[in-house]
């Protein structure tokens, strides 16, 4: 049986945050997946979201995307891993 490390773990109510967060964003009717991959000292979010929502994760000038990737920075600064996120991908051929 394979068990999740404690870091694993927290990266993983890491991620159900950022759920929650994008969620409150752009809303509960639009499709879009929170994805990572734990590396050695780095872990990786994606998010993927349709396109006519790719406006309001980025916000303004792209405070939306800095500040969600401030906070990410900073929840995982007491994992000791670096924590980023790359740019927002668009799911193509998607309602909203």
């Amino acid at each position: 049986m394979f068990m999740k490390t404690d870091i694993e773990q927290d990266v993983e109510k890491i991620a159900t945050t950022l759920k929650a967060m994008i969620t409150h964003l752009i809303g509960s009717h639009i499709e879009f997946h929170v994805s990572y991959k734990v590396h050695e000292k780095t872990t990786v979010f994606h998010i993927v979201v349709d396109r006519c929502a790719m406006g309001k994760i980025l916000g303004t000038k792209g405070k939306n995307l800095n500040a969600i990737r401030t906070w990410i920075q900073s929840s995982s600064a007491r994992l000791g891993v670096r924590a980023v996120i790359d740019s927002p991908t668009c799911l193509d051929g998607l309602e909203p």
